[in-house]
């Protein structure tokens, strides 16, 4: 146990060294532009390429072992249009689009809209008819749909929180989300005893989880006082406590999501691409499904 929780210290203060090094550039590059093209956000786009991609990847090995072969043309292809399509749709909220082509604006901007994961899926459908016909065609488009909407959809929100609504909000969900998790790590280790669902996630326990959305509550608190020091939107102390507990719970919930998808599969972790952690799904599990409501939170609270 000793063993684990140091590389897990060594190699979570790492990912997060070299989170802070990409949110430095998003910050020093934001208003920035080459030649006509605006740089806000685009640090992290490019940054969720390989990362989306890798999360796909995973995906692909996962639902292979149920028997199912996933579209990768249109999974790959599917992700960063979304991807993309976020980050067009933060930039025409800023009107920094001028660097773009208008036809190529509104093909972009669409695919950050409602209608830009329908046309994904219509792209899956294509691409079964073609390789592959009949076979197995249901569960084949079924399972690369699931995994856009897991991966590409859901990393578009992250973008979005920061596009609409500053880096800084994006890093108090981030950081709400992260500590949830550590907390409830910690707090589980240390203190549980009563498991939470054992049948899904035996390691998971109710004190676990209250210690993980103690430490989410804290991070509010403070993420409404430093934002109090920036140009970002404020939140009200009671709003950002809130806020942060929200996306803790549905962090949670999206951990027991990607459990619910690794135990159907009969896999331990998605990859092994960071020891102690397992692979990039394993780590992006919890912000993947917050963010959907994190920024439908913060859609409601602007209109107020």
């Amino acid at each position: 146990m000793k063993k684990t929780m140091i590389t897990r210290i060594t190699f979570g203060g790492s990912m997060i060294a070299l989170l802070v090094g990409i949110f430095l550039l998003d910050w020093f590059l934001e208003g920035k532009h080459c030649g006509e093209m605006s740089l806000r956000g685009l640090p992290l786009v490019i940054v969720f390429f390989p990362i989306m991609i890798l999360g796909f990847i995973e995906f692909a090995r996962m639902v292979k072992t149920t028997g199912v072969r996933v579209l990768w043309v249109s999974g790959i292809v599917g992700i960063v249009l979304l991807v993309v399509g976020s980050w067009i749709t933060g930039l025409e909220r800023h009107g920094e689009l001028g660097g773009f082509p208008r036809w190529l604006q509104e093909i972009l901007f669409l695919f950050g809209t409602r209608s830009g994961i329908l046309l994904v899926l219509g792209l899956a459908f294509l691409e079964q008819m073609i390789v592959a016909r009949l076979k197995d065609a249901l569960r084949s488009v079924a399972c690369t749909f699931l995994g856009i909407a897991y991966i590409g959809a859901c990393a578009g929100c992250i973008l979005e929180i920061r596009m609409f609504y500053g880096l800084e909000v994006l890093i108090l969900f981030l950081a709400a989300v992260k500590c949830t998790d550590i907390g409830a790590y910690f707090t589980g280790s240390f203190f549980g005893k009563h498991k939470l669902i054992p049948w899904l996630s035996p390691g998971k326990t109710w004190e676990g989880l209250a210690g993980g959305l103690a430490a989410a509550a804290i991070v509010g608190l403070l993420g409404w006082w430093l934002l109090k020091w920036t140009a970002a939107p404020v939140l009200g102390s009671s709003v950002a406590i809130l806020f942060a507990v929200i996306v803790g719970v549905f962090g949670q919930f999206g951990d027991l999501c990607e459990s619910l998808m690794k135990r159907s599969a009969g896999v331990k972790d998605s990859g092994a691409v960071v020891p102690e952690f397992g692979g990039v799904l394993d780590i992006l599990d919890s912000p993947l499904l917050a963010a959907p409501i994190a920024f439908a939170f913060l859609v409601m609270l602007a209109a107020h």
